[in-house]
């Protein structure tokens, strides 16, 4: 209803009983509140104790004729002397602090305050309302003077409903909140109050740097003095050095983990520098991941333990630059074991690529040197050569007690000089809780000698490269068998399986938490039934790319449900229904993450409904479907989907699609359309309108979507903060810097 019915509340109030003993009116259904809608609800029912109102926009192109201010609430707040509970909702309205400073009934107990527009300050808004009070602020887009648009996530009070908020908010419930994996939930609370902002500083202990966050960095760093890790993920490759410049002159204290997540060429060699000239980071710096950084050589090695003696945890890549096997441009056991030798406190190495040319010594050397080494991972590819033999990993496995995780991806070991049998590190395998290996480097008498050493594993991928699972089937179950108590994960990736071998697995699987069979030919949906019923703790299965020819049907036996099911990555299997999918949806309830990208079969109806049984999904993949109006269905009235992550490029998905969209998903977050070529820019604005917390959109690929539209998406919604335009070499620079005024980063733009 748009409209308030005013004549009808006049009604109501003829009712004397009614008058007298109204106590709650909920009017958020009603968009079009505006003053005179408060001033009569307020002299009509003036015993009302609890009261929702809501005031939209009259049109979209910003019209706001009707709405409510300051005037309205303080008449309301002067004749509703008994209320306890009030919530405010909606897009314009309140030009200021002062409204709500007079919301001060002394029997005021609740607030909920939404998507204002217009809040000039609410630094002191808190602090005016009495001690009882329990608050409960929802994510509010302020505009401060002479700055950009924020958006405050006040969310964070959700958490601490019940505690005082004069000086008795407990700083661990802050604290946990603010570290929680994804923080677009919450943006920045320092605006709150004094106490808040305080307690921001402390403990925000992760600093993410971007193309949006360059210009602020020096600030950020001066305000958060306790920041523990920088993760630097920004396009903007040549100003790395300079960013590590900038880093090292902050003046950190805390710095111990530094991790790259733009993928560069060559090391930011004089960043590196720069940062050890920072004392308190040369000795603090423990984590330093370099799995991004493509052409790291021996040189780079030294450099890095010559700079950080502290190191705990290093992470290398390197690649070749030419087809040519260029030594010089690769590491080698020379490197290895300059590092070794100085970087006594290391406890995990990393290394990935193809130019890797080690041998036993380099495996020898950090066994020996970093005798605290927890954990080794070599992952060289197959066009990669290394001279490592079982010799060298029989020594490290005995010489390194401390040894808990041991990752091998060699494709094939180099045969010994010696008459050394791989079996023997296989047999004192007992400290292990991780172990990853590739076909190659393992047997049916290999795994039965770690059976045997009986270790606590927590996590087992064996990868099999298309290998004949049945030569190690008797063995793995022995292996499982002896883990059954410890085991949590276990990846059985790219095997020729059937569903029987699962079954016979199954009674041994009861503990795991997490299972991976990707790429495993031969299984199909009696595999999912059979872990559901056999694994109670189940709480992520990816059976992505089953390449069966063929899927069994759905039996009630299959029936048992499974509500600690939250992640099914079921993506690329072709052959998967509409049918089965439901029917999966039905045996775990509770899914909060999907993916059903490549599954050709699937249409719009098939995805509704598993949407409708798993009502709490928060994230759905569906690239590459033929589905255009997965949202539109009847299957959908009176229905609000949950979603805040949507990923559907390469779908026909067109602009009644994204009305849907927009209509159903008002929570949504992130929303990717690459490549939907159907869409246009009436397409995209639907969603942007309603949907209130949109924060992500990928736009690149969609032809139809002009890069002019950026700026209208950005004012209309201050929570939109990053935008993957459809077209880069659109933009000029005024577009840009208009963009990142409303505090919008663009993504995937090259240097």
């Amino acid at each position: 209803m748009t409209e308030p019915p005013r004549d009808g509340f006049k009604v109501l109030a003829s009712n004397k009983n009614i008058k007298d003993n109204l106590k709650v009116l909920d009017c958020f259904g009603l968009v079009s509140m505006q003053d005179k809608d408060l001033v009569l609800i307020a002299e009509l029912l003036p015993r009302l104790e609890a009261l929702r109102i809501q005031a939209g926009q009259c049109s979209r192109i910003g019209k706001v004729a009707a709405r409510m201010t300051d005037d309205g609430v303080e008449a309301l707040a002067s004749k509703l002397k008994q209320l306890k509970e009030i919530a405010l909702k909606g897009s314009h309205y309140l030009r200021s602090s002062y409204a709500l400073k007079i919301l001060e009934p002394a029997l005021l107990t609740d607030m909920t305050l939404k998507n204002f527009g217009q809040i000039t300050s609410i630094t002191s808004i808190l602090d005016s309302i009495g001690q009882e009070i329990t608050t409960i602020i929802s994510p509010v887009s302020i505009t401060m003077p002479g700055s950009v648009a924020v958006h405050v996530g006040l969310g964070i009070l959700h958490g601490v409903a019940h505690a005082r908020l004069r000086g008795q908010v407990h700083d661990e419930l802050i604290f946990q909140k603010l570290r929680e994996d994804d923080e677009r939930d919450l943006g920045s609370i320092s605006l709150v109050s004094k106490g808040f902002l305080s307690i921001s500083n402390r403990v925000k202990l992760r600093l993410n740097v971007n193309d949006g966050t360059l210009p602020l960095l020096p600030n950020l760093l001066r305000r958060f003095l306790h920041i523990g890790t920088i993760v630097i993920d920004t396009n903007a490759h040549r100003d790395i050095d300079r960013l590590l410049d900038q880093i090292s002159r902050s003046g950190a204290l805390n710095l111990q983990a530094i991790k790259f997540r733009s993928r560069l060429a060559e090391p930011p060699r004089d960043g590196f520098k720069a940062l050890a000239l920072n004392k308190n980071i040369k000795n603090n710096l423990k984590v330093l991941d370099c799995s991004r950084l493509i052409l790291v050589q021996d040189s780079d090695l030294v450099m890095i333990a010559d700079l950080f003696p502290r190191l705990e945890e290093l992470k290398i890549r390197a690649y070749k630059k030419t087809t040519n096997d260029d030594v010089t441009a690769g590491i080698t056991d020379v490197g290895v074991d300059v590092l070794a030798s100085k970087l006594k406190d290391l406890k995990e190495f990393v290394f990935t690529g193809n130019a890797c040319f080690i041998t036993d010594q380099s495996l020898i050397s950090l066994s020996t040197n970093c005798v605290k080494l927890t954990t080794i991972s070599l992952d060289i590819s197959r066009s990669g050569r290394h001279y490592v033999t079982g010799e060298g990993i029989d020594f490290v496995m005995r010489h390194s007690p401390n040894l808990t995780s041991l990752s091998l991806n060699l494709w094939l070991l180099q045969p010994s000089a010696s008459s050394f049998k791989i079996e023997k590190p296989y047999a004192i395998a007992e400290n292990l809780h991780s172990l990853t290996m590739s076909q190659q480097l393992f047997s049916d008498k290999h795994i039965r000698l770690v059976a045997k050493a009986c270790p606590p594993l927590k996590k087992l991928r064996l990868f099999g490269s298309g290998g004949q699972y049945f030569e190690i089937h008797g063995a793995l179950k022995l292996l499982l068998q002896a883990c059954q108590l410890t085991l949590e994960e276990l990846t059985l990736g790219s095997w020729s399986l059937t569903n029987t071998d699962i079954s016979d697995l199954a009674q041994h699987l009861s503990s795991l938490t997490f299972i991976d069979l990707h790429e495993c030919s031969g299984l199909a949906s009696a595999t999912f039934y059979t872990l559901m019923k056999s694994c109670p703790l189940l709480e992520t299965l990816k059976m992505a790319n089953m390449k069966r020819q063929e899927m069994d049907l759905f039996f009630p036996d299959f029936l048992h449900k499974n509500y600690h099911m939250r992640h099914l990555d079921i993506s690329g299997n072709s052959l998967l229904t509409n049918m089965m999918l439901k029917n999966f949806g039905q045996v775990c309830p509770n899914l909060q993450f999907l993916d059903v990208s490549n599954c050709m079969s699937l249409t719009d109806f098939g995805i509704g409904k598993v949407l409708r049984v798993c009502p709490s999904i928060t994230q759905l993949n569906m690239n590459h479907l033929k589905v255009s109006g997965v949202f539109g269905s009847y299957i959908f009235d009176h229905f609000t989907v949950n979603l805040k992550t949507a990923k559907a490029r390469w779908s026909q998905i067109d602009d009644n699609g994204m009305a849907m969209i927009g209509k159903r998903c008002r929570n949504l977050q992130h929303l990717d359309i690459g490549f939907c070529e159907k869409v246009t820019d009436k397409g995209v604005m639907e969603v942007v309108w309603n949907c209130e917390r949109l924060r992500y959109i990928t736009l690149i690929g969609c032809k139809k979507v002009s890069t002019d539209i950026l700026p209208q998406m950005v004012s209309s919604r201050p929570s939109l903060k990053n935008i993957d335009p459809p077209g880069f070499y659109d933009l000029g620079e005024q577009m840009k810097k208009k963009l990142l005024s409303f505090g919008c980063r663009l993504s995937g733009l090259p240097d």
